[in-house]
């Protein structure tokens, strides 16, 4: 019998809860039209700004030429980082009032186990999802091989960053933004909640990647492939 994963890893946004659609899409458009920029994200398009990790990149990329002139807002390259700044900083007291003023974290399991959690955000380390900081920093943390750890993503650059950190166990929730994305990497994928979880289609660890190398088996991975055939 394979023994327990000794830890398990979650992403956020689209793991915990459906954040991205209700709670931090709504939150990006009361910013835009409280410092009356000309955007507004619809529920359809805001799928293309998810795949771009992070709020204040999100920001960063909206914040083109056209829409300088547009809005008639500064060309100099740090008033523009301050901007940014300044409505990200809005945008996420605005999502805290959202996911009624307290951390989705402790909604979905309760303050008393939450505090048994380890919150690594992503500004903590110098690249954010796909590259692979961010899962690196977390293992360390926890002191635990990798092959003992189940990560849960919902994305396809949430799976790329935990393979390219050494995850040789990522399970993967799909969430509203995420249906038609590619999961190579991943162990198991779950369509949707409640759903029947099913192997990933072949997609299995790539060869070549650091886990399939390993002179000691995923222990995690066979866990779970001892689940599905039972």
């Amino acid at each position: 019998m394979s023994p327990a994963p000794r830890a398990l890893i979650f992403d956020c946004d689209g793991v915990l809860g459906e954040t991205e659609r209700y709670g931090h899409l709504p939150a990006f458009n009361a910013v835009f039209t409280e410092f009356g920029l000309p955007v507004h994200w619809t529920e359809d398009s805001y799928g293309y700004w998810t795949a771009i990790g992070g709020g204040k990149e999100r920001l960063a990329r909206l914040l083109t030429q056209e829409l300088v002139e547009q809005a008639g807002l500064p060309t100099d390259p740090d008033e523009q980082q301050r901007l940014i700044a300044q409505w990200h900083r809005r945008k996420t007291e605005i999502y805290i009032d959202l996911v009624a003023g307290g951390s989705v974290l402790e909604q979905a399991v309760g303050p008393e186990r939450a505090a048994r959690f380890g919150v690594f955000a992503g500004d903590v380390v110098p690249e954010k999802k796909p590259a692979p900081d961010i899962y690196r920093l977390t293992f360390e943390k926890l002191g635990v091989p990798e092959r003992d750890v189940v990560t849960v993503e919902d994305s396809a650059t949430g799976v790329k960053a935990a393979v390219a950190a050494g995850a040789c166990c990522v399970v993967v929730t799909v969430s509203s933004y995420t249906a038609d994305e590619d999961f190579s990497g991943a162990a198991l994928v779950v369509p949707k909640p409640g759903g029947r979880a099913q192997p990933a289609g072949g997609a299995g660890v790539p060869r070549g990647d650091p886990a399939e190398r390993a002179a000691e088996p995923c222990r995690s991975r066979r866990l779970l492939a001892g689940d599905l055939r039972g």
